[in-house]
């Protein structure tokens, strides 16, 4: 499974997070936001706090 960290989530209501000009998001079928460390490393945690598939 291919994963890519696009960001850290703020204080605000409303977040916007651009992704990569070249990402092609029909390789991806699933967006998850996960809890992290703040130690420089974007591997995913395991710890899921919110997980749904893309469409389109």
């Amino acid at each position: 499974m291919k994963m890519f960290s696009v960001g850290v989530l703020g204080d605000a209501a409303d977040e916007l997070l651009p992704l990569p000009p070249n990402v092609d998001l029909e390789a991806y079928s699933v967006v998850d936001v996960s809890a992290e460390a703040y130690d420089n490393n974007t591997a995913h945690s395991g710890k899921s706090l919110l997980r749904g598939t893309l469409t389109g």
